[in-house]
């Protein structure tokens, strides 16, 4: 979008009024850094930065307007605006758009004519502007809302994702795109040039004619980048509604339909961020797919029936040379699906349902063959009627004996397992259902057994607050622990999620290993000492936060933790100034003079380790304070 200069004139100007009007600030003694809101600028002070996002809920670029002014005084002809910026500033003066903004300010007619010619605004559309909310899957295992905006005579569009990072208030990123349409379907365009963001994205949806009046829902798919910059892409809906500010309040609400989100959770997905150089690489399971080749074939199926005990039949067929597998379960129907190794090429697990219908089963399997011929395993889904369906079943290799030798053999009367026979041990004789033991679970995700049998570190899981030195000694950082229950954590920063495990050795210590950082490998240790004590008998613990500083040097620094009452979804990460009436609330000035020391140590390449090592003792809080 462009502006006149007298135009822009305007904007700025009440822009400032409005922002030290908002601030009681009287006279213009503001250096332009921390007027605009850019580099050295202090947050903690009045800057429009800050203002507009208190505003609009908007996060924008400082130097931004700080540039569009330079324009303007360098004598620029026309003043260019991207979004979010072609309307953010209307928005946070109070007018909905450009053109409100035009019907309320003294321009002349001459000038109000030539910006409605260079903008368009205003002028008469053949086609009416179209308001859509759309969902899809994101990447924090959520439904994300978003605003589809339809306009200037379906030539232009406008995609804002709406995501709440802070809990008080929605954060929203805005897309600028164009629309091509072929054969009914409409594809949207959107340039990281004319983004909030610096990722380009395509949203492709059946449309039909776009002079289709009834068009309460549109569906199509999505593709473009996450955060990390990994490919992404997934199902997308949008539901139609009649005016601007309708479609505002849905968007701006964390409400989810049901039906819509039954309908895309789970739809996306993700490329990881490598380059493979061998087959072997493709994924975490290539370097076992090669070992799908040894199921190849026919197989025979028995599992007891849940409802009268009986033995039944299923077949089996594992196709030559590819992924594709077909089930005739026991309702005679068939099945399609695939089959995927996991854990290592340990767990054969298959994946099966039929197509337009709610039929589906999966079955896990031991990927070692029993007497060169036998797949055990469990099995579980819906079948006849649609009930929940469960138990063991077996499978036989098809080895050329024929199906009535075969059964002849395995079968001791009509649907009862012949005593001696592989399938009498492997059903133990019984009628009823049978579930995993806890020592398949175990062998399913060793990690998930171990943790769920650690009863102790479960005490230990909840959300904790996490205190320790900035690089800059200026600052203190305020982090957020969730410890689940299983013993995996998520640290949270006010710039990134790091991920990874807990673990409780020795005479009471308590380790956080971080293995991620916002997926990527990463590797740091929070080292916490607990002593005898229970959870529920400490408030704040004390320890030391091992990981690597800026310059990549290894850092050690002391930390605080503490207990939080508010779940992790809801508490926000800080870098709190380290002088202040907020960091003295919570330390005493003991505790923060000895937060605040430089690093324990903080050894770079090249340097010669100390000849005595330092020895330092962390501050005990009165909460956790021995009493032996």
């Amino acid at each position: 979008m462009d502006l006149l200069p007298t135009v822009f004139e305007i904007l700025h100007k009440k822009l400032i009024e409005s922002f030290y009007e908002e601030y009681g600030i009287e006279t213009n003694l503001l250096l332009d850094y921390q007027l605009y809101g850019f580099d050295l600028y202090d947050e903690s002070s009045p800057n429009i930065k800050t203002y507009i996002h208190e505003k609009t809920g908007i996060h924008i670029n400082g130097k931004y307007l700080y540039n569009k002014q330079r324009d303007y005084c360098k004598g620029k002809k026309e003043i260019t605006f991207t979004n979010p910026y072609t309307y953010v500033y209307f928005k946070a003066l109070g007018y909905e758009n450009l053109l409100e903004f035009l019907n309320n300010i003294n321009l002349n007619d001459e000038d109000f004519l030539a910006q409605q010619r260079l903008s368009g605004v205003g002028m008469k559309n053949e086609l009416p502007d179209e308001y859509y909310v759309g969902y899809y899957y994101g990447e924090d295992y959520e439904i994300i809302k978003t605003k589809l905006t339809i306009y200037n005579n379906y030539q232009n569009v406008d995609w804002t994702l709406v995501y709440w990072e802070n809990e008080e208030e929605p954060s929203q990123y805005v897309y600028r795109g164009i629309v091509a349409e072929l054969r009914g379907t409409t594809t949207f365009y959107f340039a990281k040039e004319d983004a909030y963001t610096d990722r380009n994205v395509m949203i492709s949806v059946f449309m039909g004619n776009k002079h289709i009046v009834n068009r309460p829902f549109i569906m199509g798919v999505y593709s473009g980048f996450d955060r990390n910059n990994c490919p992404v892409g997934g199902r997308i809906i949008f539901e139609r509604y009649p005016s601007e500010k309708e479609q505002e309040a849905s968007a701006l609400s964390r409400d989810v339909d049901i039906t819509i989100g039954n309908e895309v959770v789970n739809e996306r997905i993700r490329v990881d961020p490598i380059l493979p150089q061998t087959k072997s690489e493709l994924s975490k399971e290539s370097k076992d797919a090669v070992n799908l080749l040894r199921y190849e074939g026919r197989y025979e199926g028995y599992l007891i029936d849940p409802r009268n005990g009986d033995l039944k039949k299923a077949h089996m067929t594992i196709r030559k040379n590819s992924n594709h597998a077909s089930l005739i379960f026991t309702d005679r129907k068939i099945y399609s699906g695939y089959f995927k190794l996991f854990g290592n090429g340990s767990v054969l697990y298959g994946f099966f349902g039929i197509r337009r219908s709610y039929y589906k089963i999966i079955l896990i399997l031991d990927s070692d063959f029993l007497e060169d011929k036998y797949l055990t395993g469990i099995y579980t889904g819906t079948a006849s009627k649609n009930q929940p369906n469960g138990g063991r079943i077996c499978f036989i290799r098809d080895v050329g004996v024929p199906d009535d030798d075969r059964q002849a053999k395995l079968l001791y009367a009509k649907n009862v397992p012949k005593p001696d026979s592989f399938l009498y041990d492997f059903f133990l004789g019984k009628k009823d259902l049978y579930a995993p033991s806890f020592s398949t679970l175990k062998k399913l995700n060793s990690q998930f057994g171990e943790h769920l049998n650690n009863e102790y570190l479960r005490s230990w899981s909840g959300t904790y607050l996490v205190y320790y030195r900035d690089e800059d000694i200026r600052f203190v950082n305020k982090e957020v622990l969730n410890i689940m229950e299983i013993g995996n954590i998520f640290l949270k920063s006010t710039t990134s999620v790091y991920t990874g495990n807990a673990r409780i050795f020795g005479s009471g210590f308590l380790a956080l290993n971080i293995t991620k950082h916002n997926n990527a490998d990463f590797y740091a240790q929070l080292l916490i000492f607990i002593g005898r004590f229970e959870a529920h008998e400490i408030t704040q613990l004390t320890g030391t936060f091992n990981t690597l500083g800026k310059d990549m040097s290894p850092t050690a620094y002391r930390v605080v933790l503490r207990k939080s009452e508010e779940p992790y979804q809801k508490v926000k990460p800080q870098r709190l100034p380290s002088k202040g009436k907020q960091i003295s609330s919570l330390f005493k000035p003991a505790e923060l003079s000895e937060l605040l020391i430089t690093p324990i140590h903080s050894l770079k390449p090249g340097t010669e380790l100390p000849s005595k090592a330092a020895t330092t003792r962390l501050p005990e809080s009165e909460t956790i304070k021995p009493d032996w």
